[in-house]
């Protein structure tokens, strides 16, 4: 098999803010993100040369500290 990490690019489509009519038992405000991120950090782990793209489509936009946070993970953030 060829590895091809240092070609490959990652595209992770996102509605981390998305309203939901009700949340699970222990889910957070931040749940969604989180989940984003633990993401993002296992393909840095296992394809640690890959470019990765977040696509966000969420209803409502990422706040100031969601995106200062996600564009040092990424390498292209469409919000």
């Amino acid at each position: 098999m060829t590895d091809t990490s240092t070609n490959a690019l990652f595209i992770i489509t996102s509605a981390t803010n998305a309203p939901y009519p009700a949340r699970q038992p222990g889910q957070t405000d931040n749940t969604q993100f989180e989940a984003l991120l633990a993401t993002v950090n296992s393909i840095s782990t296992h394809a640690p040369e890959a470019r990765i793209a977040v696509v966000e489509y969420s209803a409502y936009p990422l706040t100031a500290a969601q995106h200062d946070t996600l564009i040092q993970h990424v390498d292209y953030l469409m919000d």
